[in-house]
């Protein structure tokens, strides 16, 4: 994975953001981390876990009902939105690298693209029939 993700809103252990976490990815790796005292915690988690600059996961939130509030478990399952975490990707998500830590990051109206295919954009899901 290759990109900015912007974790807005809340993220796992570091709850209700002070402001957005800007993350940027390289080679499926966070090198660097930037924004208030809420980014500042996330580096120093990242700094002390070996493995904790792993993109882990990817989630599209597709729950209409999910609720966006200060806790990430329900909130990352609203519609519309995206989770990214970083850390573990062995552990129950399919990946191989397996982490002290998997933390979850809110992302909202987020754009996705697989193999440069659009899936969601703006938080609006994309559907394509197409083969």
């Amino acid at each position: 994975s290759e990109g900015i993700v912007v974790w807005e809103r809340v993220a796992s252990d570091l709850g209700a953001l002070d402001g957005p976490v800007r993350i940027t990815v390289r080679d499926g790796r966070a090198v660097a981390i930037e924004g208030g005292a809420s980014a500042e915690r996330l580096r120093a988690i990242v700094g002390a876990v070996v493995d904790a600059d792993n993109i882990g996961e990817i989630g599209i939130g597709l729950n209409p009902s999910a609720r966006i509030g200060d806790e990430i478990t329900e909130a990352k399952k609203a519609f519309g939105t995206v989770h990214i975490a970083l850390g573990d990707s062995a552990n129950e998500y399919g990946g191989r690298v397996e982490c002290e830590v998997h933390l979850d990051g809110l992302v909202m109206e987020p754009t996705i693209a697989f193999d440069g295919t659009e899936v969601v954009v703006a938080g609006r899901h994309i559907y394509n029939d197409q083969p």
